[in-house]
């Protein structure tokens, strides 16, 4: 578990009781120019991406920064499982940006950060939107139950740290709403 309130679950669960919080404004503005202010992630504490993925102009801010979050979740969660490589189940956003995101080449990517750390073979990504985390979830006890892989990470990611989403959901009143069931 990857929060703003704490990198594993200890720290945020602790955070939590606390009653700490970690909002604070961006330099992103929304349509009253004034600062979007949510919680996030500082991005200089996430791993940064290595290899190919470095120079890859096509991997989108939001794609990155969500490669960089699964990659702490990762590290988190890779334990030793007698020789055998987890299968992941991963909900990922539908929000349309510049691109439509595609779910095997984001898990293809972070296979390239993690080889060692998970089936890419059996692994799976799904695109359903805020039921994502959930969908994963049910996908990978499909997976366990028929027998597809002996371990699974299951889970959702996603991050509106992104201009371009924010702004979606600032033009559609989705952001510091009062009247819209469908805001946050």
């Amino acid at each position: 578990m990857v929060k703003p309130l704490g990198l594993w679950l200890e720290q945020t669960a602790a955070s939590v009781v606390a009653g700490l919080t970690s909002f604070e404004e961006t330099t992103m503005l929304d349509k009253g120019r004034q600062p979007f202010i949510m919680a996030s992630l500082p991005t200089d504490i996430l791993p940064k991406l290595n290899g190919a993925l470095v120079n890859d102009t096509s991997l989108t801010q939001r794609e990155g920064r969500m490669l960089r979050l699964a990659s702490l979740a990762l590290e988190d969660v890779t334990i030793p499982l007698n020789g055998n490589k987890p299968a992941i189940s991963v909900g990922l956003p539908d929000i349309q940006t510049t691109r439509p995101l595609d779910a095997e080449l984001w898990l293809n990517r972070l296979h390239k950060l993690y080889p060692d750390s998970f089936d890419l073979s059996s692994s799976r990504g799904t695109t359903t939107g805020r039921s994502a985390g959930l969908a994963a979830v049910h996908h990978g006890i499909q997976m366990l139950r028929q027998g597809q892989t002996k371990y699974v990470f299951a889970g959702g990611i996603d991050s509106y740290f992104d201009p371009f989403v924010l702004g979606q959901l600032d033009a559609e009143g989705r952001v510091n709403s009062e009247l819209n069931m469908d805001a946050f």
